[in-house]
């Protein structure tokens, strides 16, 4: 890898280019350990909802109900 991509700042200003930022830097933190925590922080400064945080867990479901579509996510 060239050096200047183990300089953090470089990467977190590159990142932060990216036009599809959700599957992209999604890729990009699983690529290396240089580029995970860069990816990451990014990832979680865009993130707008916890929505897709809840749904990789294992406890959270989506209920179907009249008015729509809501998460029912059970404590026991």
């Amino acid at each position: 890898m060239h050096p200047c991509l183990s300089v953090d700042e470089v990467l977190r200003l590159t990142f932060r280019f990216i036009d599809d930022r959700g599957s992209t830097l999604c890729a990009l933190a699983g690529t290396c350990r240089t580029f995970h925590e860069p990816a990451m922080d990014l990832i979680w400064e865009t993130l707008t909802t916890i929505k897709p945080v809840l749904l990789n867990l294992p406890s959270a479901r989506m209920v179907s109900t009249e008015d729509g579509v809501r998460n029912s996510i059970p404590f026991c």
